[in-house]
């Protein structure tokens, strides 16, 4: 047979061969995505992971925490609130307008300034508000989720600067707000402890540079009151992290949904097929790391000490 003819003869067999090796190969990609989406809607990590978190004694769930959505006459006071400390007659978005208040020291200037530009209309509705909301907690939300949050740490800020500058028939009741304040608002999560942190510190601020106007029974109140803030600490950190858990579990479940609200995000969330992929795989990892933390936080939320040498060994970036 001529070498014409038998080129002839192989050039199909070998078209043949390449049809069925690029078939082998679409197989296997098919095979290989549908295994992809299968495994990113499993959930059988959570739910492990939930099993293993409700052994340990910790919250799965927002009936877990306790959780009761207020009622829709208090969410409505308080979104009230929120709405009027965020005009720009009354929003506050900077530090302490000159140096801390310190006792004996005359005000910065500023704070006289600032307090002075305070619309009066919007300062009486939210003395009223404050009154009505009084020092029960505000749960807007039917269940804790990866969006909920306290009352937002300017209202301490402003009743702060009224309390400093305000005549002596006045400034006490403005005191009494900010301390309302930080009973009504007891962390549900870990931003929540460190917010409610620094309102305990604009509370001291005050007290300590009103002081010298206390008379003998409202020292030995406000002490007691301070006392048990401060003492409380622990647990409510502890309670805090408790409340990130619950978070944590509801932000990993939807990563498509949750990577939306992110707002500033490592450029590789920027991609939201990728970013959801990572969160899918990191999420397992993630949780377990936590709630080994959240663990450590119980057994020792008494001891600082071991606390930061604990923090220093696992997040060293963090340990401070």
């Amino acid at each position: 047979m001529t070498a014409p003819v038998e080129a002839a003869l192989q050039t199909p067999r070998r078209r043949h061969g390449w049809l069925w090796l690029a078939k082998l190969v679409g197989i296997l990609l098919v095979v290989a995505l549908l295994t992809v989406v299968v495994w990113y809607q499993s959930d059988g990590d959570l739910r492990a992971i939930r099993s293993e978190m409700a052994a340990a004694g910790f919250p799965t769930t927002s009936q877990d925490l306790g959780w009761k959505q207020s009622s829709a006459e208090r969410r409505a006071l308080r979104e009230r609130l929120e709405k009027l400390v965020n005009l720009p007659g009354l929003s506050v978005r900077a530090q302490f307008p000159g140096n801390i208040p310190i006792p004996g020291v005359p005000l910065h200037n500023d704070v006289h300034t600032l307090v002075a530009s305070y619309p009066t209309t919007l300062l009486s509705e939210m003395d009223d508000l404050l009154d009505q909301l009084g020092t029960e907690q505000v749960m807007m939300e039917s269940e804790l989720t990866f969006l909920s949050n306290n009352e937002p740490y300017w209202t301490a800020r402003i009743l702060q600067h009224r309390a400093l500058v305000a005549p002596p028939s006045e400034w006490l009741a403005h005191t009494q707000r900010l301390y309302d304040y930080l009973i009504r608002n007891r962390p549900l999560c870990g931003i929540d402890f460190w917010m409610r942190r620094y309102a305990l510190e604009v509370l001291l601020q005050v007290l300590a540079y009103r002081r010298s106007a206390f008379s003998d029974s409202e020292q030995v109140l406000w002490a007691q009151r301070l006392r048990s803030l401060t003492e409380d600490l622990p647990e409510q950190w502890y309670t805090a992290m408790r409340g990130d858990l619950v978070k944590l579990l509801d932000c990993v479940a939807s990563p498509s949904d949750r990577l939306r609200r992110f707002g500033e995000a490592p450029a590789v969330f920027h991609y939201p097929l990728i970013g959801q992929l990572i969160l899918r795989a990191g999420r397992g990892p993630l949780l377990r790391r936590e709630v080994a933390w959240t663990e450590f936080i119980r057994d020792h939320r008494h001891d600082l000490r071991a606390i930061r040498a604990e923090a220093k060994r696992r997040y060293d970036y963090l340990a401070y």
